[in-house]
């Protein structure tokens, strides 16, 4: 019989926990969730989601060890259920994210499909609030 807590497959496997700071052992889903609130009331539900399934196995290459890696990464799992969502019609304004998704590109995804982001932003991030800003950053860098 084999060793159930060391049992791992594509989809019960190890998983970077941040609010823990540490790995964790289980199944790592991403959610899309809609909220609405109006005169009669409020609408809360789950209308989209993807496991993350870890289906390669690479070495990492800071401790030698053999890990298991996704084929799409959770930023990209997001905007194809950001663009599923627009496809099915679902009447939205806002997208609301941990600062794991606050990256430039998924701000400018986005903003091309005429969405408003609210993502946290971590103490070590710059952020340009203006053109000029930008601009700025982009020239001495």
């Amino acid at each position: 019989m084999p060793d159930i807590c060391r049992y791992e497959n594509e989809i019960i496997c190890w998983y970077y926990d941040h609010s823990k700071g540490r790995k964790v052992k289980g199944i790592n889903i991403l959610t899309a969730f809609y909220m609405a609130e109006n005169e009669c009331g409020k609408l809360q539900t789950p209308i989209d989601y993807q496991i993350v399934s870890k289906t390669k196995v690479e070495t990492d290459s800071k401790t030698g060890k053999e890990q298991r890696v996704s084929e799409q990464s959770k930023n990209e799992m997001m905007r194809d259920m950001i663009s599923q969502t627009i496809q099915k019609h679902v009447k939205f304004g806002y997208i609301l994210a941990d600062s794991w998704f606050a990256s430039v590109e998924n701000m400018r995804f986005i903003e091309k499909k005429g969405k408003t982001f609210i993502f946290e932003i971590n103490d070590n991030r710059l952020v340009a609030v203006s053109g000029q800003e930008r601009e700025k950053v982009i020239l001495s860098g």
